[in-house]
Formats: structure tokens, sequence, C-alpha cells
């Protein structure tokens, strides 16, 4: 059953009120009780029918009908609002499935790479990547961005740091340019590999594809480094 926590956090949600810690407390909440997510599509649905129905005045409509129709015409269309509604529900429930999962999932799993995360120390750097470097650990990533990619036109790119630039390039909004440098990384080292792959199944999801991420997540979980979180992952999106 729906607690008064959960109702308040998918009402949040439901008007845009809610914040990325509250989206992904709701989104836990509803990974460790899978009934929940029915609640939430069941809440979700009426709340927008309220809403409809305020918006349309429908309670006055309800009482014209009334004074005009006779009983037979009133019970079709009743019949007809409530397959309407039940269709509505059904197909709100797919979207919700099919838009809100990855969604959810890329939120919760998601975080910047942390710069200790990296043997960068050990690399002679360039002015370019240590100004890129020092600005990604400052979030301020557009700065990131571009010197990263003037340090890689420079020819002074170097296997850790591309994860940066990429990462930098989520964080600014560009998926696609974050997947080009992702997809096409290479190096012996596993860690690197790994989280290359990590961040590039996040970043199908966040574009709606879990097949595809799901083919990575399936390679990660038999891996070294992200076997834990990738089995996590793939049973959320088996549910």
């Amino acid at each position: 059953m729906m607690n008064a926590e959960f109702e308040t956090l998918v009402e949040k949600v439901y008007r845009g009120e809610a914040d990325s810690e509250e989206r992904v407390k709701l989104e836990m909440m509803m990974y460790k009780e899978p009934t929940l997510r029915r609640e939430a599509v069941l809440l979700w649905g009426i709340m927008e029918g309220v809403r409809q129905i305020g918006r349309n005045d429908m309670k006055q409509r309800l009482k014209l009908l009334h004074r005009q129709e006779q009983r037979r015409s009133r019970l079709k269309r009743r019949m007809r609002l409530g397959l309407g509604l039940v269709m509505a529900l059904f197909v709100f429930a797919l979207g919700f499935q099919y838009y809100y999962t990855p969604n959810r999932l890329f939120e919760a799993h998601y975080k910047p790479l942390p710069t200790k995360g990296v043997a960068v120390q050990e690399v002679v750097l360039s002015p370019q990547l240590e100004e890129a470097l020092q600005a990604y650990e400052q979030k301020a990533y557009d700065k990131a961005v571009e010197e990263f990619k003037e340090a890689r036109e420079a020819g002074a790119s170097i296997e850790p740091l591309q994860l940066y630039e990429a990462i930098s390039y989520i964080e600014t909004g560009k998926p696609e340019k974050a997947k080009s440098i992702l997809i096409n990384f290479q190096s012996e080292n596993t860690y690197y590999s790994e989280t290359a792959q990590w961040y590039l199944a996040l970043v199908l999801l966040r574009e709606h594809r879990p097949q595809a991420a799901r083919q990575i997540l399936e390679h990660l979980a038999k891996g070294q480094h992200y076997t834990s979180v990738a089995q996590e992952l793939l049973k959320a999106l088996s549910e």
C-alpha cells in the first residue's frame, strides 16, 4: 500500500517540484518495492484525470447530460468513458515504463568520475590538459570541454583524460559527443576500458536505448571493476 511519503514524492514529481535527491529517493523506493511502480502509475493517472476534469469543467457538462440524456444514453456514455480511462491508463503505463525507467536508472547510477579515480598524477600533462583537469575538478565543465578539445587537437590528449572529456560533455548536455568519445575509446588498461563502457551504457539509457545498454552491461557483469553495479542495473532493467 502507498504511504504518505510515497504519495507526496509522486505528486511532487508530477508537478515538476521534485529536486534530483527526491527523484532518486522515489526511484529507490520503487526499486526496493516493485509493486509501488503500479501504484505510482495509477496515482499519476488519477492526478492527470483530476486535472483534465478541472480544466474542461467536466462537472458542469455532466449536469447538462443528466438533464438532457435518457438513462440508457447516460449508461453508454459512462461505459465509453470508463473504457477510455482504462485505455488511457494502459497507454500511460506503457509510456511510463518505457520512457521513465531508463531516465530514473540513469539518474540513480550516474555520477561524474572523480579525478582521484584515475592516476593522472603519474603522467606529465601539457598546459592545456592541466587547465582542463583543473576546470573539471571545479565543475566548470564548459571550460573543461574547450580545454580538452584544444589539447586533443594539439595531440596532447592521454587515455584517462579522454574519459573526463566525455563526462564533461555529459554534464554540458551533449551526450552525443560523449558517446562518440566513449565508443572510440581504446585502452590496454582494463579499468579505463571498463569505465568507458560503463559511462557509455549510462548514456544509452539516457537516450532511451535500454537494449543497447543491456548488451554492454552484460559484458561488464563478467568484468573486473564494475561487476556488482552492472549486475544491479541489469536486474533493474529486467523488472
